[in-house]
């Protein structure tokens, strides 16, 4: 459910602390399958990007779960992930760079 308040959801609830709300309940299985399959995937994604003074600023992210992040055998994978897009932002040319984890 958390998933849902990332604003290229619905972007009214990304302004509401969180809640379950019972008319997402039948979603819960769309978003099992997402969350498998982003787990698959190995990729960043662009969330947020917008320019400012002439200067483009991004928000990648890590598409991973909090509980993804404390399995012994994930581990790897995600340092994988985060490894790539550091490089990747490097290649680009990109000024700063900042790292959050299970930031909430």
């Amino acid at each position: 459910m958390a998933a849902l308040h990332f604003p290229i959801f619905f972007r009214s609830f990304s302004s509401h602390k969180f809640s379950v709300k019972l008319f997402l309940i039948p979603m819960w299985p769309f978003l099992f399958l997402l969350m498998n399959l982003s787990w698959v995937l190995h990729t960043t994604i662009v969330g947020t990007f917008y320019n400012l003074r002439g200067r483009l600023h991004q928000t990648w992210l890590v598409p991973r779960y909090g509980f993804q992040y404390f399995l012994p055998f994930a581990k790897e994978g995600i340092n994988k992930v985060i490894e790539e897009a550091i490089l990747e932002a490097d290649r680009i040319g990109v000024k700063v760079i900042s790292l959050a984890a299970l930031n909430k």
